[in-house]
């Protein structure tokens, strides 16, 4: 609705955008930061996860990097254990 020249959305709507898809920040990563946590998770380390996706060593941790901000971990251990506990199904 517009009133007065302001754009107006209900609650809702702006609530649910916030939110990432399944409610987990971890379902609202890239396919590649995916495959990237996953190889994480299965003891990959940075030079093994480049190779076996064939991309740079520095590629891998800028995507750690971003994985690890949006995850809200500080290290490798902790999303590790995020993708562990909701995503190993």
């Amino acid at each position: 609705m517009v009133s007065s020249g302001v754009v107006c959305f209900p609650e809702q709507a702006v609530v649910q955008r916030e939110q990432p898809t399944g409610g987990l920040p971890i379902y609202s990563l890239s396919r590649r930061q995916k495959e990237v946590l996953k190889l994480l998770a299965n003891g990959g380390t940075n030079k093994q996860i480049s190779r076996q996706l064939n991309i740079s060593a520095g590629t891998v941790k800028v995507h750690l990097e971003s994985i690890f901000h949006r995850l809200q971990v500080n290290n490798r251990t902790q999303a590790a254990m995020l993708y562990f506990k909701y995503m190993s199904n």
